[in-house]
């Protein structure tokens, strides 16, 4: 600048923030800034500015809180603290008010009495008042089921400076589960399936996905499941079917041993398990027919004489047998040896008719059949027909009761005698003589 040069300098002067103190509170505010030419001390330029009020408040610690009592009866309770902060730029006070109005049912606020804060400093001074406030929810609700209050702050100095701020609180899913299973052991035939229902029912406060598995079954006894994920809602139950098939070659009782079901709540941390077990059912099948398998068992037998016959009985079930047996067509004078045999599972057995031929008037052919009877009272076999022929003594040429024994050779199906069958005949035949 030349000597008595003179510049005009405009300033804009911008005030930003609000830690600047209002005139009213503080009286006239300098601005300072310094001139130096490098060659004199700096000059001090000291200017006055009048800051206007600036009236503003903010309330913090609002917000939602979770409760965690879904799955529990008992009441729970949330805090906050609600502080309400002079953000003007000059001391203030400030009353605030509640409104629970909104309060499902059940909901308690405590604290939520209407107030005023008293004198707060400026916001460069902190000034601030804090109010504890708690909300208690219910035990039992539902996830998710929400409800709250709000708080207004109001500027006394200017009405129109105020700030509302919800409270709330949202209940949080909890998970349980019960697990049932009907029945707990099952039994089907070889070839067919023992099924369980498992149901599983929802004891949380929401909806749940379930996963179910199988641990420690049987392979060989097919193990299955309907279902290994079930939707299910609160309170409410879901069903999977869990299935084991007998295998064909299995016995009478014989055991898959212990399946476990476990069920997984989709928290993965709440579980229940089951255990069943199955086992293999009896099935009843029997054939009666010719010692042998011979096509025809006819045989002759002289008056007063006394002959065996024989005829196989097999247990085609898949256990033990207790088989019934009885003659159809027989005359009395034909008997069975046994009237049950007891067989087991694939067996065979060979048991005798006895033919004591009376001494007399009885001469011809006598037809009949052996019936074989399962325990169950309903699986039977029938043989082919025998044939006794009964002919005058000493005419037909045909065996003694000493030529039948089968350790002498004699004829295919027919058996040895007792000895006291054969001694009852021969003391018949004397008296006759």
């Amino acid at each position: 600048m030349l000597a008595n040069e003179s510049v005009d300098i405009a300033l804009n002067i911008t005030l930003v923030g609000q830690i600047v103190p209002a005139s009213s509170y503080v009286g006239t505010s300098s601005i300072v800034f310094t001139v130096q030419d490098g060659l004199s001390p700096p000059l001090l330029i000291e200017l006055e500015a009048s800051i206007a009020d600036n009236l503003n408040v903010q309330v913090t610690g609002a917000g939602d809180q979770p409760a965690d009592n879904g799955c529990s009866d008992t009441a729970v309770s949330v805090t906050w603290d609600a502080v309400i902060k002079n953000f003007g730029n000059k001391p203030d006070t400030y009353s605030y008010t509640f409104d629970t109005s909104g309060l499902a049912t059940g909901w308690t606020v405590d604290g939520a009495t209407d107030g005023d804060t008293g004198s707060l400093g400026a916001k460069f001074e902190g000034g601030e008042a804090t109010l504890s406030l708690g909300m208690w929810i219910p035990g039992g609700l539902s996830a998710g089921t929400t409800s709250g209050f709000t708080m207004t702050a109001t500027s006394d100095a200017d009405p129109s400076v105020t700030q509302t701020q919800s409270f709330s609180a949202t209940v949080d899913q909890c998970y349980g589960m019960e697990m049932a299973v009907d029945p707990l052991m099952d039994s089907a035939v070889p070839g067919d399936s023992a099924t369980f229902t498992i149901s599983v029912t929802n004891t949380g406060n929401g909806p749940d996905t379930v996963s179910v598995s199988i641990m420690n079954a049987n392979a060989d006894w097919l193990p299955s499941l309907t279902e290994s994920q079930l939707a299910v809602a609160s309170d409410a139950t879901g069903t999977t079917v869990f299935s084991m098939t007998v295998p064909s070659d299995a016995e009478a009782n014989a055991g898959s041993g212990d399946a476990m079901i476990h069920a997984y709540s989709s928290d993965g941390i709440v579980e229940k398990s089951v255990t069943v077990s199955a086992k293999a059912g009896q099935t009843y099948g029997v054939t009666a027919g010719y010692w042998h398998n011979a096509t025809t068992a006819s045989t002759p037998v002289e008056e007063g004489m006394s002959i065996l016959m024989k005829f196989n009985v097999t247990n085609t079930g898949n256990g033990n047998d207790d088989i019934a047996l009885s003659l159809t067509g027989a005359p009395e004078w034909i008997t069975l040896e046994d009237e049950l045999a007891s067989v087991a599972p694939g067996g065979t057995v060979t048991l005798k008719i006895n033919v004591v031929a009376p001494l007399s008037g009885s001469v011809g052919d006598y037809v009949f059949q052996v019936v074989a009877t399962s325990q169950d009272g309903t699986s039977t076999s029938t043989t082919g027909d025998f044939t006794a022929t009964v002919t005058e003594k000493g005419t037909s040429g045909g065996p003694t009761t000493e030529e039948l024994d089968e350790e002498e050779g004699g004829l295919p199906g027919f058996g040895a005698l007792s000895a006291i069958v054969a001694l009852g005949a021969v003391l018949l035949i004397r008296r006759r003589l």
